[in-house]
């Protein structure tokens, strides 16, 4: 945890790489809390590779009271992107690229990697 901590609040972007039974739900709920005080205007993407890991993520979300919103498609994933909410998004890893060309090109123009709001703490 400390180290993400670090990195976030050097802006950098990072990857968590568990094994299984490693705790990979409760460390993404930690964190995500965490930037949540700690980052202003946050936004918190969670990238899964497989429907049961999405399913789990939302309960384990919704058992300590944070709305995750789970993207049912890149269309949806780009549309909330561009939107200012919601601040935490889960969304299969199959969602973000696909056949479609326009999405792809979609995802590239709307700027959603971009940095957004300062860290503190």
């Amino acid at each position: 945890m400390r180290a993400a901590q670090a990195r976030i609040r050097r802006r950098e972007g990072g990857i968590f790489w568990h094994t299984q039974g490693s705790g990979k739900s409760l460390t993404m709920v930690w964190l995500t809390k965490w930037i949540r005080e700690h980052c202003a205007d946050a936004r918190v993407l969670i990238i899964p590779d497989r429907s049961e890991r999405d399913e789990q993520i939302e309960k384990v979300f919704k058992r300590v009271n944070e709305d995750i919103h789970r993207t049912k498609r890149g269309a949806d994933l780009i549309a909330r992107f561009n939107d200012s909410t919601p601040w935490l998004l889960c969304s299969l890893i199959h969602k973000s690229g696909g056949k479609d060309e326009k999405a792809r090109c979609a995802w590239r123009r709307s700027g959603s990697l971009r940095r957004r709001g300062a860290c503190a703490g």
